[in-house]
């Protein structure tokens, strides 16, 4: 334990969440998949890593959709909910994961790699600010007073002021759930600020002068 028994408990419970994500086991069936077509690149990183990024898109598009159905079609049911909360909590996890705990110092630092960063940290925190609406207009729309504003475009609007800390209009937190959920979205805004702090590309494009 030459890091101290903190950092190795930490990275053994990332390890563990590691196993617990879904988002694995999509690049996993990627790879699998385009390993069929061409057996013969089992050693190509650049494919493998492909293949992967592909096993990833098709998880994110996915995990949108869901919720986008759950939302649309006024699904409250605690199985539900239940799966909302995991997706959310694996979307940070991942991010985590590989923008700041688990950074490969053998991986290049393209232009490409650079921009889908980039684009990772936008579906990221706006896939945050979508769930947190979703629970604000459907699984925990009573624990508030909206007053005049009860419309998906109002829930969406008070999702990304709230994770701006930006106040909105007359809503009213009732109850203890409610001020819990409003400051787990405060909580989960905050990683995203410092995973983006500490990841910011230090080294070199490849290929830049």
């Amino acid at each position: 334990m030459q890091n101290g028994f903190l950092h190795y408990a930490f990275d053994s419970l990332m390890k563990i969440g590691k196993y617990l994500n879904a988002v694995e086991y999509f690049k996993r069936a990627a790879q699998f998949f385009y390993l069929l077509l061409e057996p013969q690149k089992s050693k190509d990183f650049n494919y493998l890593r492909r293949a992967a990024n592909i096993g990833i898109d098709v998880f994110i598009v996915l995990k949108w959709l869901l919720v986008a159905a759950f939302w649309g079609f006024d699904i409250q049911h605690q199985v539900v909910t239940v799966v909302v909360w995991y997706l959310l909590i694996s979307n940070i996890f991942t991010y985590f994961d590989y923008h700041a705990w688990n950074i490969s110092p053998d991986t290049p630092d393209t232009k490409e790699r650079s921009q889908r960063r980039f684009l990772t940290v936008l579906l990221s925190m706006g896939y945050s600010i979508f769930c947190y609406a979703y629970f604000y207009g459907v699984v925990y729309f009573e624990n508030f007073d909206w007053g005049q504003h009860s419309s998906s475009i109002d829930m969406l609007y008070f999702s990304m002021s709230n994770a701006l800390t930006v106040t909105y209009g007359d809503v009213v937190l009732k109850d203890t759930t409610a001020r819990i959920l409003c400051s787990s979205q405060l909580l989960i805004t905050f990683i995203f600020v410092l995973i983006i702090a500490s990841s910011v590309p230090t080294r070199k494009l490849e290929g830049s002068k």
